[in-house]
């Protein structure tokens, strides 16, 4: 008699890696994400913000750093955003 070799496949776990692929490459607005309390690097230098300074807060856990795949003049790019830590 043969001897079943391969696993069977897990479907609950297939459904879970393409919903977080698709959460993953869904793209939000800059706007959407001002709205949670995002901004970007340009936001933070307009606030006398240098860019040692905004480095320095991420090294030092003040401010929390994320990439965000964002659309941008109709296309999807990853942009950092930054928010302080609560």
């Amino acid at each position: 008699m043969r001897k079943k070799t391969e696993q069977s496949v897990d479907i609950a776990a297939i459904e879970a890696a393409w919903s977080a692929f698709f959460d993953n490459n869904s793209s939000k607005t800059k706007d959407q994400l001002r709205e949670e309390g995002w901004k970007t690097r340009d936001d933070l230098l307009k606030l006398k913000m240098g860019w040692r300074d905004i480095r320095d807060a991420v090294e030092a856990e003040k401010l929390e750093k994320k990439i965000f795949r964002v659309k941008c003049d109709k296309l999807n790019r990853d942009v950092a955003l930054y928010r302080p830590k609560l």
